[in-house]
């Protein structure tokens, strides 16, 4: 297991600039974020990670933070035999998978892995592949889906790449992950939350994190921050301290998914968690996010040591 290197990505001695807040505030973790990257930072709409973090009331403390995804992950429509998802399945049945855009995964949880999406939000469609290409997309209630009424979920699941470097910055390896279950039916599962539930790898993309500082403040990505209320002219936040801890603290919960071969394969391994539950123990990925060294100068009043001059852009 590997570290991302302090001198490389976290060096630097400068606090979080005041400065560049008018560009990282945002009203919401949403479209708010897309047009804050599109407007300052030069996207272009690509898949991209990012983090974003809400304030306490008084705009002092992070009250929480979540891991964002935005944009077009770029992936081929993924085509299976419905059997290799559902055992039960007529085999000459096929679906295929339109991968939706990445803000569909939200990360509720404060990690790494994605609340699961149900298969209403994910575009899909059943074939019948004797019928060659000319085959139209067969409606619910067709007979030959039999075998598929189980349904499906999807997830995404992310860890540091070894893609990252000085010059890029850190990219983050998303898989997306298939579950042969209701996002419902799941859900009643009790270790179904844990990032390492075992599913079917269906899709992986290379996310660049930003934004990225314009000056090093011992972090290499700046957080998207949503004040309870918008900040003023000299107006206080918490400190970069804080900032960092809160943004260590999502980066380093990072955990490896379970691939399996085939949908009964998943659900063999789900029984074997069910009756062992110590199958299920989360592995940590071959490259972390380091611990957040101690603060250099300890604030113990629970207030900021600095001042925000926000700037309006």
């Amino acid at each position: 297991m590997s570290v991302l290197d302090h001198a490389t990505f976290f060096g630097g001695i400068d606090n979080f600039s005041g400065n560049e807040l008018g560009h990282l505030e945002v009203a919401n973790f949403e479209n708010d974020v897309d047009t804050a990257l599109s407007n300052h930072f030069a996207w272009r709409g690509k898949v991209t990670a990012a983090i974003g973090l809400a304030l306490s009331p008084d705009n002092l403390r992070v009250d929480w933070g979540m891991f964002l995804l935005r944009g077009d992950m770029e992936l081929k429509d993924k085509k299976m035999a419905a059997n290799h998802i559902w055992a039960g399945a007529n085999k000459d049945i096929v679906v295929t998978i339109m991968f939706p855009k990445a803000d569909v995964f939200k990360f509720n949880d404060g990690g790494l892995w994605s609340d699961p999406v149900d298969a209403s939000q994910v575009p899909h469609s059943f074939y019948d592949s004797t019928e060659g290409r000319g085959a139209r997309a067969l409606v619910a209630t067709d007979d030959r889906l039999a075998g598929t009424e189980a349904g499906f979920c999807i997830r995404a699941v992310g860890q540091i790449s070894s893609l990252s470097s000085a010059s890029r910055g850190v990219t983050l390896r998303v898989a997306i992950m298939l579950y042969p279950s209701s996002m419902t039916d799941m859900g009643e599962i009790v270790h179904s939350k844990s990032p390492g539930w075992p599913g079917l790898k269906i899709g992986e993309v290379f996310a660049p994190l930003y934004p990225r500082p314009t000056a090093p403040w011992c972090c290499p990505v700046l957080p998207f921050i949503k004040p309870t209320q918008q900040f003023e002219e000299d107006d206080v936040m918490p400190t970069s301290d804080k900032l960092r801890e809160a943004i260590f603290g999502i980066m380093r919960s990072a955990k490896i998914h379970e691939g399996l071969k085939c949908g009964q394969d998943v659900l063999n391994k789900w029984a074997q968690i069910n009756t062992n539950p110590r199958l299920m123990m989360d592995k940590t990925p071959s490259i972390t996010w380091p611990e957040l060294a101690a603060p250099r100068n300890e604030d113990t009043s629970g207030k900021s040591n600095f001042v925000i001059v926000f700037t309006k852009s």
